[in-house]
């Protein structure tokens, strides 16, 4: 919701939350300033005329800035760390999801990530291809058909090696968000494409990939220890279903899988996903 659309009233004490003086918060050399200024709207007063902006600086000196034309401050903001240690650090792998019967290339971001070498990537403990490599970015290739789920990437070279936990997901793939734990709220969330639907099972009990058909991949969950759940219609253009999960207590492991059958060529009919446990 934007300004224009609260009345003056509103207004007022959505702001009132962020008057007075910009809040700073100091870590190390850098600074971040929340707020540059703020002010209340009275009746009759033109609530455009006035633009908050996000202000990243180190030393003192600006080296990032976000504005934004609503009191919600939808605009994004640079954030930057300062870094002590000499060796690389990877802050991020681009695409953040690939489908799993492309060659793909993975492009990881960082700094200091070559020093007049050739890094080394392993990719889930196996070696990667290296194409493309400088300061800041560096390329590989990884091959098709690699299992679902989220990939740790770790990166070495002469001066040590930086890795991610989650480096990037290969389709389709279910993870959870906040706290897997008993008694505490998280999201389960399915990924995979526009139009794709979920057959999904809660089970009790894992076991080794039984492929089934021509789905890629295969049902990993001990037979008769598990339960089909109603099937799940993924509509969102980003291909994601988000599933809330309330804070339930429970005493023992539960594992959740999915079907995803899909027009998608990367992985029609269907492909099953990961197993995720909690």
């Amino acid at each position: 919701m934007n300004a224009h659309s609260l009345t003056p009233f509103a207004v007022v004490l959505v702001l009132a939350g962020l008057s007075g003086q910009s809040v700073t918060d100091n870590s190390g050399s850098g600074s971040v300033n929340y707020f540059s200024e703020s002010r209340a709207i009275v009746d009759g007063e033109s609530s455009g005329s006035t633009t908050y902006a996000l202000i990243s600086t180190i030393g003192g000196q600006e080296v990032g800035r976000s504005t934004s034309p609503t009191y919600s401050l939808s605009g994004g903001f640079v954030s930057t760390i300062d870094v002590q240690s000499s060796g690389p650090w990877l802050t991020a792998a681009t695409p953040h999801f690939v489908t799993p019967r492309n060659s793909n290339l993975i492009w990881l971001n960082g700094t200091r990530l070559v020093f007049n070498d050739t890094p080394t990537v392993t990719v889930s403990g196996k070696a990667a291809t290296v194409v493309a490599r400088s300061k800041t970015d560096v390329a590989i290739r990884i091959p098709p058909l690699m299992d679902p789920g989220w990939h740790r990437v770790e990166l070495s070279n002469s001066r040590g090696k930086s890795s991610l936990e989650r480096g990037f997901g290969v389709l389709p793939i279910i993870y959870t968000e906040g706290a897997a734990a008993s008694g505490v709220p998280f999201d389960l969330v399915f990924q995979g494409t526009k139009g794709d639907r979920v057959i999904w099972a809660l089970g009790f009990s894992a076991s080794a990939p039984v492929p089934i058909g021509n789905f890629l991949h295969g049902f990993s969950m001990a037979s008769g220890f598990f339960r089909i759940l109603p099937t799940i219609p993924i509509t969102a253009n980003s291909g994601e279903f988000r599933l809330p999960i309330a804070p339930v207590p429970f005493s023992v492991t539960i594992y959740v899988q999915g079907l995803f059958l899909t027009s998608n060529p990367s992985y029609s009919p269907g492909s099953f996903s990961n197993r995720v446990a909690f």
